[in-house]
């Protein structure tokens, strides 16, 4: 058996073990050792085999990982976005509760609100959204003109 022969090898274990383990990188350098048997085939020397197939390989887990993180990037731009679009609208608090929490009814459900850290005082009434805290709004008393530290929080 040749050395295209190996190639081949190489390509279907490495196929085998990303199927079992599910690590998508082991796929990535599948894709390398593939494009070194196409160039077996082609009478190339053994050296740029190896070489070809360290540059896809590699080549192919950067474009990966660098694509996962504008991918999330992005997601963090969209979540900022939608946060920053409910800054600044009110709700009305009727009833703080012991743990300093209160549900507010905003865009048709039933929303944890949160004082904001400048709050302490807790008054019922309508109160003005500073920030998100993950699915949780920060609030101050809509009078009060006190800027939070901290805008958009996730």
């Amino acid at each position: 058996m040749g050395i295209t022969g190996w190639w081949w090898i190489a390509f279907f274990v490495l196929v085998g073990a990303e199927l079992i383990t599910g690590t998508f990188y082991l796929l990535m350098a599948a894709l390398g050792v593939a494009a070194a048997a196409l160039l077996s085939h082609a009478d190339t020397t053994l050296a740029q085999q190896v070489a070809i197939a360290a540059v896809i390989s590699s080549g192919s887990v950067a474009f990966w990982h660098f694509s996962r993180i504008h991918r999330r990037n992005s997601q963090h731009a969209t979540l900022d976005a939608v946060s920053a679009m409910d800054v600044g609208h009110t709700v009305t608090v009727t009833e703080w509760r012991d743990d300093t929490t209160a549900i507010v009814h905003y865009r048709g459900a039933n929303w944890t609100a949160l004082p904001a850290e400048l709050y302490t005082e807790l008054h019922v009434g309508t109160h003005r959204i500073v920030s998100l805290d993950g699915a949780r709004l920060r609030l101050l008393p809509a009078t009060t003109n006190k800027q939070p530290t901290n805008q958009l929080t996730s």
